[in-house]
Formats: structure tokens, sequence, C-alpha cells
């Protein structure tokens, strides 16, 4: 027993972030997740199988790994764990962390159970993820809307230092008329809320006028006007989601169940749209009026594409989810990368969660000179809520100016630079 109890010690503290584990990328296939027409990136389910291997010589209990999946924003399962398992032995424990909007990422973060007494071993693991190809004006959406395009895609993950790839066929959604309108509901399982985007009809040279609104109907959703946001953009890609935005100056009201936009004059090339989050989801069915109504630029004639949309849950193991309210807090820290946290929290109607978003001490430059002969760099730190300054030095001389006399009839001047020195000497020599 001594002797199990030590070897577990030793593991514990020997253990270490090891790759790669994940050493294949197998497939990512499209399984039908709900009523969808299309294989959209954004539409569940995505089924990603990989392969995977532990080996004795290189890796002990206790030892974690991570695979790092870019533009994934969720997991389509009530599942949270998985095994990596062979022959019923669990090789390792999984934790599928979802970056969901906070971050521009998910990870399945593992722990090392088990080792094979010599060699090793592998196997394969399916889990399924839904992708980010963008949605409204944030960075987190901005970064990831420009990845994807519509027909073969290549799927990259890291594990460690480590690559693995496949290919995807992304289809295009046919059956919508996008120079008339283009709308989104997506669910948002960490901050357990949807977000909407509504896309104006388009005037290639331009809007005179025009009004976007989400509107609430049948149910008990309420929108957070602290997060509704207007912007223009230029640039879409193949699903009509923004990759660049600009902020929309407009006319907005927001409440509970209602969110509109009314704007003025937009340039040719540019399309407004709108975003909102939906709090205490209802996942028996959802009524959204999406009011969508403009007057180009040389026209006369008001364009009415409104459109009422009921979004049925899709069956992706979420709908069982309660209504908890879920707030983000940002708070900068010493690390160098942004994390998040979700808070200890109680379950259940009307009690509330905290994801505390972790971003890096912002730094600022500024730049001064002195008397000597190289650059240097002075950084004052600073607490959390502050911002820390770089300060750069640049070099700059001095001068000093000797006259002497000589027993020629000219004045002559010269000038001595040493550049291990940060005195310039002046010699003015006169009759």
């Amino acid at each position: 027993m001594l002797y199990f109890i030590l070897l577990f010690l030793v593991s514990s503290i020997f253990a270490a972030e090891v790759s790669p584990v994940f050493t294949d990328f197998i497939s990512c296939e499209w399984e039908n997740g709900g009523d969808f027409p299309f294989a959209l990136p954004i539409n569940p389910k995505w089924m990603v199988k990989v392969g995977w291997t532990i080996d004795q010589s290189t890796m002990q209990v206790g030892d974690t790994f991570t695979l790092h999946m870019p533009c994934v924003y969720k997991f389509p399962t009530s599942d949270k764990t998985f095994k990596l398992s062979h022959n019923n032995i669990d090789y390792a424990s999984c934790q599928l962390k979802p970056g969901d909007v906070v971050l521009g990422y998910s990870e399945v973060s593992c722990v090392i159970n088990e080792v094979p007494s010599a060699g090793s071993v592998s196997g394969e693991a399916t889990f399924p993820v839904t992708f980010n190809a963008g949605l409204s004006g944030a960075a987190t959406d901005l970064q990831c809307s420009s990845r994807f395009h519509e027909g073969t895609n290549t799927i990259i993950f890291n594990d460690g230092n480590t690559e693995i790839s496949t290919t995807v066929n992304f289809q295009k959604d046919t059956d919508n008329d996008f120079d008339k309108i283009a709308y989104v509901h997506k669910y948002i399982p960490n901050l357990n809320r949807f977000q909407d985007y509504l896309l104006a009809g388009n005037c290639p040279n331009g809007y005179k006028s025009g009004k976007l609104g989400i509107q609430l109907a049948l149910t008990s959703e309420v929108i957070d006007c602290s997060n509704a946001k207007a912007h223009i953009s230029n640039m879409f890609n193949d699903w009509m989601y923004p990759t660049a935005a600009q902020n929309l100056i407009a006319s907005i009201e927001c409440g509970p169940d209602s969110f509109t936009v009314e704007y003025g004059e937009i340039p040719p090339g540019y399309r407004p749209f709108i975003t909102a989050f939906l709090l205490d989801p209802q996942f028996s069915g959802t009524y959204v009026n999406y009011i969508n109504t403009y007057t180009c630029k040389g026209e006369d004639k008001e364009h009415e594409n409104d459109e009422v949309v009921l979004w049925k849950p899709s069956n992706d193991g979420m709908t069982g989810a309660t209504a908890q309210r879920v707030i983000v807090v940002t708070q900068t820290y010493t690390g160098s990368t942004t994390s998040a946290t979700t808070l200890p929290f109680e379950t259940g109607p009307g009690k509330t969660m905290t994801i505390q978003v972790n971003v890096p001490i912002p730094t600022i430059t500024t730049t001064s000179t002195y008397i000597g002969i190289s650059t240097s760099y002075t950084t004052i730190s600073a607490e959390p809520g502050e911002t820390a300054i770089v300060v750069v030095a640049d070099p700059t001389h001095t001068t000093i100016t000797e006259t002497t006399c000589w027993d020629r009839d000219i004045t002559t001047t010269v000038t001595i630079i040493v550049h291990d020195n940060p005195t310039d000497i002046v010699g003015i020599v006169t009759p």
C-alpha cells in the first residue's frame, strides 16, 4: 500500500503538460441536429473524430494535454466530459470547454489516468462541435468570420505545437434571398442566451433611410439592451456575416421585448446590421419579428422585407437547460493571454452565474530623450485595473564649443563626434 501511495505522490509532483496525444484528425462530418436544410458551419452538429496515443515512455499518470480548436464556439451536447478508453481501461478523462462568444476558440482538456505497462496504446475519440463563422461586430466573431468559406475547408486543431487537420465541406444557404434580408438565431450555452443577427436588404448605391428591429412575441425571453449593437460593414463572408464592422450612427430604442434602430444615409457598398442577446431562453420555441424596411438612394419606394420567424430548438442536447441568467465581468490581470473562468454559483431559476473574463493589463509606450549613447527601456508595472507604461529613452548628444587661435588668416570650424561618448565637440580656430 505504501508503494502505491508513494507512486501516486511522485506522479502528482512530476505531472506535466505533454503533447501530442491527439495525433490524427480522422474526420469531421455533419450530422443534422435539427430540421436544418444545409450543412452550415453554425448548424449543429459537426462530429469530430480524432486519433490518440498514450506512450508509456514519455507520459505518466497525472500528465495533462489539451486539444485547442480555433473558431469552435460550442459543443452541442449535454455531456461535458468523456473518456479515452481501450479494452475497458480509461486511460484519460477529458473535459469539454466551449469558448462561446467570449473566446475565439474552444478546448478539450484532458488528464491521464493510466499508462500502459509498456509501449503505447491508441484509440479514437468522437465528439460534436459547432463552428463560429462570425455573426456580430464583436472581436471574437470578426476574427473567425474570414476563416471559413463555402465549399472545401481545411480545419486545423492543435495539441501543443502539433497541428492535426482534415477537410470539411460547408454549404451555403440557397433558400433565402440575402439581397432582401438575412437573420440568424443561435444558442450560446456558457452564457445561456440566444444571439440574434439581422442584416438589412441590399442597396448597392447606398441607403436614403431605413429601420431594423428585433421584436419578441409569446415568450418570457428578454432582450439584453446593454449588449444590443448596431453596425455597418462593406465586407461579408459567404453566409453574409461581417468580416469587418463600424459603429452605425442611428436612433436606437431598446426595451425588454423590442430593439429598433432607425438610420439615415449610408454610403454605397455598406449594409447595416444589428445584433442582440436574448436572456432567459425558452426552449419550447421563440417567435421573432425581424423589422427590415429601407429606401435606397435614387429611389422613392420603401422596401418592406419584414419576416416573422418561429425558431424551434435543435436536437443538440441543449434543450433541457434551465433559464439561468449569466453576467460577464471583464477585468485585467498580469497574464499575457485572455482567459475565462466561471465563478462558483447556485443553479436554478432566478440565480445568477458569473463568467469572469481576464484580459492582459494594457500597456502604453512613451518616448523621451536623454544624454547618452544607447536606447533604454523602462517598464512601469501596474496592478490589475491600471495601465502599464513602457518608457523608451532615445539617446541624444550634447555639444560643447571650444575656441582657440592659430597663425593663419582664416577661421575654420571642426566638429568632433565620438560614438561612444555622448558629448560632441565643436572646435573654432580663429586667426
